[in-house]
């Protein structure tokens, strides 16, 4: 008897640490540019980045921390700062979402230029030793393509070298990568010119009171165009077997007030 006892103490023991009573869940940290990260909504502005939404496809065991912020490359988002916040708040077993590609091409621009097959490349190596040697899981995202047509056709080679470059990084890192890019290239050629308008910040002038003349910009979404990006990346993640610890906690969209 006092074995059979010892014997369910024990296993009682086991399921409070491993079990479904465990309350720590998985977090998920979002590192990346302006087409992930939260807008301010002041004056009715519509722009939403598709880390926003993405929350609201997962139950209550994950949580999602999006550190991405306007404008960065893979070069400004260490030297402003926001990649130490990051690491300071990362626990083993977490995962990091990286997604860099729009901003690090700006030639002009030495606070976020790093060429692809040089300090881009160098810098996602960087990104991936450091969050390795924290225990937590480094995954690739490639960049959300530009709405960006001529004549009616897209252009597929908005990114230049940079999806390649992630890829190659990814294959000799031994990263998964989620092809974002591919994603959201089929889908605005799917649609067309004129009908994937309205996915993205083009707006009248008038029309919102944060842009009085208008905008015309091809690269960051509204609400439509955030929800359907954020689709893609939890899409990819099912079908990635490196994160079937993610997507056992997938569920179907929750609507929600903005």
């Amino acid at each position: 008897m006092k074995h059979f006892i010892m014997t369910v103490i024990a296993s009682l023991a086991i399921a409070s640490c491993c079990g479904p009573g465990n309350k720590e869940g998985i977090t998920v940290h979002l590192c990346g540019d302006s087409t992930c990260a939260p807008k301010d909504m002041s004056k009715g502005s519509p722009e939403r980045g598709w880390g926003m939404v993405f929350p609201h496809f997962f139950d209550d065991g994950v949580k999602i921390v999006n550190h991405a912020r306007n404008g960065r490359s893979t070069k400004s988002f260490r030297t402003l700062g926001h990649w130490d916040r990051m690491m300071a708040g990362l626990r083993s077993g977490d995962f990091v979402f990286l997604q860099f590609g729009h901003n690090d091409s700006k030639q002009d621009d030495t606070l976020r230029y790093a060429p692809a097959y040089g300090a881009y490349s160098d810098n996602l190596k960087r990104f991936i030793d450091e969050v390795r040697a924290k225990g937590a899981t480094p995954v690739l995202l490639t960049p959300v393509s530009r709405r960006w047509f001529k004549d009616g056709v897209l252009d597929e080679n908005c990114h230049t070298d940079y999806i390649p470059a992630m890829k190659a990084v990814a294959a000799e890192k031994e990263v998964a990568l989620l092809d974002i890019y591919a994603d959201t290239r089929d889908w605005l050629k799917g649609l067309g010119d004129e009908a994937s308008k309205p996915f993205f910040m083009q707006l009248a002038p008038g029309e919102c009171e944060c842009y009085p003349e208008g905008r015309n910009d091809n690269t960051h979404t509204v609400y439509a165009g955030a929800l359907q990006v954020a689709s893609f990346v939890v899409e990819r993640i099912r079908q990635t077997p490196e994160l079937r610890e993610i997507s056992r906690h997938i569920v179907k969209y929750r609507a929600h007030h903005e």
